[in-house]
């Protein structure tokens, strides 16, 4: 009885007004889960206890091992080895000799070293197909010398077939004289079109200004009348220009 008053105050004092009206609702297993939940520890002391809780186990564990015997202490030596190792190399796997080792280490720099020389082979031919080509429709064009120098330097650094067949491929940017002649044409005749565009723009410009003042000479010398808007601070409707004398001060009273 005195169990269950003590633990109706800790509800109450956790939940308040809420805890004071349902408390008689709650059983006791969630009075005594809301009395643990208010003596829980700070997350410093909840630490230090798992710490603590480790090293019992430890402890309790060695001793263990004192007392068994036979088959059940080689256990858990076996256990206890597991554990000491985990985070290093286990005692259990497999050591290579360093002879293994360095075939094994042989194997992978030879695989290496031949995916690297397919690349270079790739590069190797595609600037020989460059080259094929400009031969063919650019021969004065300084491109050529600079894949030739490339060229020789891949065949240096690797095992390349100089042998292989590639068919003419053109260089990004490069163009035959005739492209570039045609280009040079285009060009010219674009900037022709554009001056007589401008040229035209102007005449038609001017015509129309022109037009436009003749016309209202002539429409003024005729009687003609002012085409302003007859709305805002003055007013040209007939009769003169009227002022507007209503006073717009603010009245302050």
């Amino acid at each position: 009885m005195a169990k269950g008053k003590i633990l109706s105050k800790v509800a109450g004092k956790v939940t308040g007004k809420a805890a004071k009206k349902t408390r008689k609702k709650m059983s006791k297993a969630e009075l005594e889960a809301l009395a643990k939940k208010k003596k829980e520890d700070s997350p410093k002391v909840q630490k230090q206890k798992e710490a603590e809780a480790k090293l019992d186990k430890r402890m309790k564990e060695k001793d263990a091992r004192k007392e068994a015997t036979g088959r059940e202490k080689r256990l858990l030596d076996l256990k206890a080895a597991l554990q000491k190792n985990r985070n290093k190399r286990k005692d259990l796997e497999y050591k290579p000799t360093p002879e293994e080792a360095g075939r094994k280490a042989e194997r992978m720099m030879r695989g290496y070293r031949l995916q690297e020389a397919k690349g270079k082979q790739g590069a190797f031919n595609r600037l020989k197909a460059e080259v094929e080509w400009l031969k063919q429709n650019d021969p004065q064009s300084p491109l050529i010398a600079d894949r030739r120098a490339e060229m020789r330097r891949l065949y240096k650094s690797a095992d390349i077939d100089k042998n292989m067949e590639v068919k003419p491929r053109k260089p990004t940017g490069a163009s035959t004289p005739e492209e570039r002649l045609k280009e040079r044409r285009l060009k010219q005749i674009r900037e022709v079109a554009k001056k007589r565009e401008e040229r035209k723009f102007v005449e038609e410009a001017g015509k129309k200004l022109s037009d436009d003042v003749t016309n209202s000479e002539k429409k003024m010398a005729k009687g003609g009348y002012a085409t302003k808007t007859n709305k805002g601070a003055t007013d040209y409707r007939a009769g003169g220009m009227v002022l507007s004398v209503q006073d717009r001060r603010k009245k302050r009273g």
